[in-house]
């Protein structure tokens, strides 16, 4: 794929993949014609921009359930990145419909609107909890997906071609653990952990952009793209944080054990073993096709507790800022 005049549109844009996209696509593709940062939150906005004076960034205020207001966002794009969602699982439990509204109904209408407007190529961000859903948010995820690949039909062939990420936790997000530890941590402790045999895939930031930008340049249309990604125990990873940060635990014990909150699983899935005769190896991990089948294939699963790759102390501490 070739950036130079390309007019990108992030939905999400202030949000923590969103904003590092931005910063990634200005630094490593310094011809691209225009970023436009779509997203509801004016605050996230307004402090954003600061440090993009004089860049070919412009601000949008918009959420992705208003498809009118997305259709007029689009005009002229050539490139849509997807990230706009809401996240967090026990609050995904407690207000389903506005969850569906926004990771449904909203992903739909981006779909619509690419449609509609001559995109060339469409990608959406996923997540593991889309793969074998238990809670609602991974459901909605799931639909979304499922609804963006197949949106490659009504393409008939021609763009917009839509591909889909699909990873596990960003180390550090907005909402993660890490930033909770932290100011546990801050107060004296103790750090809470829902339950000590928990894993979970880990990816920082820069990696999953990177991740996402690669992709992009590489899709063809109807992949899910799935990267190779290192899990951690989560109560190893709290000790490991505790014991790298320096601070003391002056409140209780070091860590103590909070029980499953309602919709959260013991383990992610990457890839299901249904999936798996359709995946095929690249180079920084898989990629799911959607009309292609290896019946002679071993089928597999990929999780954060049969993964191969594990964190260890020293790339928590590289991780850590």
């Amino acid at each position: 794929m070739n950036w130079e005049g390309k007019e990108i549109l992030i939905t999400g844009g202030t949000g923590s993949l969103g904003s590092a996209l931005v910063r990634k696509i200005l630094d490593r593709m310094p011809k691209v014609k225009g970023i436009r940062v779509y997203s509801r939150d004016e605050a996230k906005q307004s402090e954003m921009r600061k440090g993009y004076q004089g860049r070919p960034v412009a601000w949008i205020i918009g959420d992705v359930r208003d498809r009118r207001r997305l259709l007029r966002a689009l005009r002229g794009c050539d490139v849509v990145l997807h990230t706009a969602a809401l996240k967090h699982v026990p609050v995904a439990e407690e207000n389903p419909l506005e969850y569906i509204r926004t990771n449904v109904d909203g992903t739909l209408n981006v779909i619509e609107c690419c449609l509609d407007t001559g995109v060339e190529r469409a990608m959406f961000i996923s997540t593991d909890k889309a793969v074998y859903p238990i809670n609602l948010y991974g459901a909605t995820k799931m639909c979304a997906e499922r609804a963006w690949i197949r949106a490659n039909l009504y393409a008939g062939g021609r763009p917009p071609l839509f591909s889909t990420c699909r990873y596990g936790n960003v180390w550090a997000s907005r909402g993660s653990v890490i930033g909770l530890w932290t100011e546990q941590l801050r107060h004296g402790g103790p750090l809470t952990v829902t339950d000590p045999g928990m894993t979970r895939f880990w990816f920082t930031i820069d990696q999953a952009s990177s991740f996402v930008l690669k992709s992009l340049t590489e899709m063809a249309g109807g992949e899910i793209f799935v990267p190779k990604m290192p899990s951690m125990n989560i109560r190893e990873l709290a000790w490991t944080i505790m014991s790298l940060s320096g601070k003391v635990v002056t409140h209780g014990p070091g860590i103590i054990t909070t029980g499953l909150r309602p919709g959260e699983k013991m383990h992610e899935c990457l890839i299901t073993l249904e999936e798996s005769r359709s995946t095929v190896r690249s180079a920084d991990g898989y990629i799911i096709l959607q009309d292609y089948r290896d019946e002679a294939r071993e089928p597999f699963t990929l999780t954060s507790a049969n993964n191969d790759w594990w964190l260890e102390p020293t790339d928590v501490r590289r991780m850590l800022p």
